[in-house]
């Protein structure tokens, strides 16, 4: 069942998601190397079905079953605060996110992650290129090599 409620991101987590862009809302990879997390792709926005399946299971590692969604726009703004979304870690809460009740943050590129930060998912507001960034585990366990 969908929680569907505001989660407030400040502080060291809110600056760990920050660190990991340009200013300009481009994922640095560079950043992940320094945390020794590898970067892998899929090359569509949509997450429906499998690759739906996969990001949720590769989220259930997370304390509370649950990931975060707040898009890169709010999440580098000048607030101190940000208000993500948050959804159950799995297929119908990934899919769920991108359904037209949640319209607006999918015209936006938007950040999937966990607190604590098992790992992240980068989806474009447009169609291209779904970014997953975290350890070799969650990587994996999100583009379904299990």
């Amino acid at each position: 069942m969908e929680r569907n409620r505001s989660c407030p991101v400040s502080g060291y987590e809110l600056a760990i998601l920050r660190s990991f862009f340009s200013e300009s809302g481009i994922l640095q990879k560079s950043v992940m190397k320094q945390r020794s997390w590898i970067v892998g792709e899929i090359d569509d926005k949509s997450l429906f079905g499998n690759d739906a399946e996969n990001i949720g299971f590769a989220f259930q590692g997370s304390e509370n079953a649950t990931f975060l969604v707040v898009s890169v726009t709010e999440l580098l703004s000048n607030r101190s605060t940000v208000l993500a979304h948050e959804f159950t870690a799995d297929k119908t809460g990934v899919e769920t996110f991108q359904s037209p009740d949640w319209y607006a943050l999918n015209l936006d590129d938007c950040v999937l992650f966990t607190l604590p930060m098992t790992g992240i998912v980068v989806r474009p507001g447009e169609v291209d290129i779904t970014f997953i960034a975290g350890p070799q585990p969650f990587v994996n366990a999100a583009l379904g090599r299990r």
